[in-house]
């Protein structure tokens, strides 16, 4: 007992500290569009429920073989739900997923080019995997049962010494 209060004390900053958190990918995909009108979906699969940032990027301005998008969308799409959120220019959107499953990221775009990179990513510092509860089991009740019978055994041996 001589530590207790230190103890206590670096409990309650570890505590108070809190954990790094790691980020979850659900898609990072680069692609390139070809010509005034084309197309591209990126499957992926949402494991962690919570808020997501989708973030598309042009990368026309940054490589020398391609050229800036004059029109760039992306749309993250659920076969269930439908479209959840749609960016219409290069940026950042936030989506609240709320069920676990696939979905699409549809990515729409023209350039005046030849080709357009760009890049889509889908990911979140905050989502939380599922918790999922699990019942006591049965040899719990076993085992409280021992315990019971056991100090009662004791508790009877204590009468008959003292007698």
């Amino acid at each position: 007992m001589k530590y207790f209060k230190e103890i206590i004390c670096m409990l309650f900053l570890a505590g108070n500290m809190g954990l790094a958190q790691a980020e979850v990918v659900a898609l990072d995909v680069t692609g390139f569009l070809f010509g005034s009108s084309d197309a591209a979906s990126h499957p992926f699969e949402i494991t962690a429920l919570g808020d997501y940032d989708v973030i598309l990027n042009d990368f026309g301005p940054s490589l020398a073989s391609a050229t800036t998008f004059d029109d760039l969308n992306v749309a993250i799409v659920s076969n269930t739900l439908g479209v959840l959120g749609e960016l219409t220019a290069p940026g950042t959107m936030s989506i609240t997923f709320d069920t676990l499953g696939n979905y699409f990221a549809l990515v729409i775009g023209g350039t005046s080019g030849s080709v357009g990179a760009y890049g889509v990513k889908v990911s979140s510092l905050t989502a939380q995997p599922p918790v999922t509860t699990v019942p006591l089991p049965a040899p719990l009740l076993l085992l409280i049962s021992a315990i019971a019978c056991l100090l009662l055994v004791r508790h009877r041996s204590h009468g008959t010494q003292q007698a």
